[in-house]
């Protein structure tokens, strides 16, 4: 049997299919591009999060806390079995986060995603955005 390699296009794909589906609210869409043993790390996280349900409670936190949320990609490459893409990301802060109360404040990051394919399914994403700005925008850090 022939193991066909996915294209750098289907890879980036990927990636953008998941990002709708957070914009849609689409856990199916977010959880189904993922691998069984995915693993997702962040700066902005205090330990990595690992399995598609770590991964879909982590976008019911943020969904919650900003049920607006909307990425933008701004670009995205692909090389080998790696997909980079940089992202805007903006919404409403209207749930709680990280024990901060509803402000009602608008918020604007940037940030950058890194995800790693096996067998064209996600099994590593390595995600950066300033969670300090985050916070400051929201109103816990002045």
């Amino acid at each position: 049997m022939t193991r066909h390699t996915p294209t750098d296009r289907t890879l980036i794909d990927i990636v953008e299919t998941g990002f709708e589906g957070w914009n849609q609210r689409d856990f199916d869409k977010i959880g189904s591009r993922v691998d069984d043993d995915y693993v997702f790390e962040s700066d902005a996280l205090p330990h990595p999060l690992r399995g598609r349900a770590a991964l879909l409670q982590f976008a019911r936190t943020y969904l919650d806390a900003f049920p607006d949320l909307e990425f933008t990609l701004d670009d995205a490459f692909a090389a080998a079995d790696r997909v980079v893409v940089s992202w805007e990301a903006t919404g409403t802060h209207e749930g709680t986060l990280n024990g901060v109360a509803p402000t009602g404040r608008r918020v604007h990051l940037h940030g950058c995603t890194i995800s790693h394919f096996r067998d064209g399914r996600v099994v590593r994403q390595q995600a950066f955005w300033d969670m300090a700005t985050l916070m400051r925008q929201i109103g816990d850090a002045e």
